[in-house]
């Protein structure tokens, strides 16, 4: 049971799920690790106490319910993603945006669909967790047209409005994405060379969605001057 329950709530966690073999091995192994453990407990600090069954039973159940998020913590640390990754490239997560998402800092994303000649710029807001049939939501967002020149198809700001764009990953070509200057996804990522002699390199902030807007209609411009001339 405690190891049951341990494995039900570390797969909700990490959005998991083991088919029913594992999940009965891994119950299996947990329940004799936790029960193990409050044993040499109690002979070692608590020999001279007896401890009834039913108290037994609501240590493991109280240590199967804590430990999940415990662990689930520790995984999501620096040092422990750091280690990993220099190890071997690897990363403990089985969905990629957990990796390229930053959840505590801004991140922007341009997201171009398959069929389709509309491109969105937002602010990541939240997303579903199943697979190509998950939603990802976008606020603060600006809408294009890409085929005549990223037309402005919806810009909600110039009408002082709040809204947010809600998009089928089946439905997504790319995505690109933008972060914070102080991220740590950048330099996870790679994308900040850290030797000595680049340390003097400046990151700006991720922009929002307007300012890159004010920037492609810029850039537009002189194209067309230039196309003029």
């Amino acid at each position: 049971m405690p190891g049951f329950i341990f494995i039900s709530i570390y797969e909700w966690l990490n959005n998991k799920s083991y088919n029913i073999s594992v999940t009965i091995i891994w119950s299996l192994f947990i329940s004799n690790i936790i029960s193990l453990f409050y044993t040499n407990i109690h002979l070692v600090l608590y020999k001279q106490i007896n401890f009834n069954e039913s108290f037994k039973i609501l240590m493991y159940i109280t240590t199967a319910i804590i430990m999940p998020f415990l662990i689930s913590i520790f995984l999501q640390t620096k040092i422990f993603r750091t280690i990993l990754f220099k190890t071997n490239r690897k990363s403990i997560n089985d969905d990629i945006f957990n990796d390229i998402i930053d959840y505590d800092k801004k991140t922007i994303m341009r997201i171009y669909l398959k069929s389709s000649p509309v491109m969105y710029i937002g602010t990541f807001k939240i997303r579903e967790e199943k697979g190509t049939e998950s939603y990802i939501t976008l606020i603060d967002y600006v809408s294009f047209n890409i085929e005549n020149g990223k037309n402005i198809i919806f810009q909600p700001d110039k009408y002082k409005l709040k809204s947010s764009v809600v998009i089928n990953l089946k439905d997504i070509e790319r995505i690109e994405l933008i972060y914070e200057k102080n991220s740590q996804l950048i330099e996870r990522l790679g994308l900040l060379n850290t030797k000595k002699e680049d340390k003097n390199i400046k990151v700006k902030d991720a922009p929002e969605p307007k300012d890159i807007l004010k920037q492609i209609k810029a850039q537009e411009k002189c194209n067309n001057i230039e196309q003029g001339n």
